[in-house]
C-alpha cells in the first residue's frame, strides 16, 4: 500500500515555496515537485527533502539488485547535475543501505508522469527510485553511436 506524504499547496510562489508530493512503497519511491530540489534547501524545500529521506528509509533493495534513480523534467535548457538533484541534495545517509551493490541514475527530458488529482500544483520535476537487477540495461538511455 503506497504511503503518501503531504501535498504542499499552490503559490504564492516565492523562492522558499516548493509544492511537492512524495509516494513510497518498499520497492519504489516517487516524488513530484513544481521546482527541482535545490542544494541547501530552505522553506518548503526542506520538507520535500525530508519527505524523500523518510521514504528512502522505508525502501529495500534485494541481494541481486541495486538502486536506480531517475530525474524527469521537460526543461532541457536548465543545466543540472542529475546526481546532485537525485542524491546529494537529499543527503547520502538515506541511501546508504540501498547502495551496497551499486547505484545508477538517469536524466530524462520529457513531461513528468501524471501525479494524479490529489496534487494541487503543476508538477514539473519527478524523482523515481527503484531496485533494478544488477545487470539491468538503462531504462531510458539508448546508444546511438560510439564516439
Amino acid at each position: 500500500m503506497p504511503t503518501d506524504m503531504p501535498v504542499s499547496p499552490e503559490p504564492p510562489f516565492s523562492s522558499d515555496h516548493l509544492p511537492f508530493l512524495v509516494r513510497s512503497t518498499p520497492d519504489v519511491v516517487e516524488a513530484w515537485s513544481a521546482k527541482r530540489l535545490p542544494f541547501e534547501p530552505k522553506g518548503e524545500a526542506v520538507a520535500f527533502r525530508d519527505g524523500l529521506r523518510e521514504a528512502m528509509a522505508g525502501m529495500t533493495v534485494t541481494s541481486g539488485s541495486m538502486l536506480h534513480g531517475t530525474h524527469t523534467s521537460a526543461d532541457a535548457m536548465s543545466p543540472i547535475d542529475t546526481e546532485n538533484v537525485l542524491f546529494y541534495n537529499v543527503g547520502m545517509a538515506p541511501f546508504r543501505h540501498l547502495t551496497t551493490r551499486g547505484m545508477g541514475f538517469e536524466r530524462v527530458f520529457s513531461a513528468v508522469p501524471e501525479v494524479g488529482s490529489e496534487a494541487e500544483f503543476v508538477a514539473l520535476h519527478h524523482h523515481r527510485y527503484s531496485a533494478v537487477p544488477l545487470r539491468a540495461h538503462w531504462e531510458h538511455w539508448r546508444a546511438t553511436r560510439v564516439v
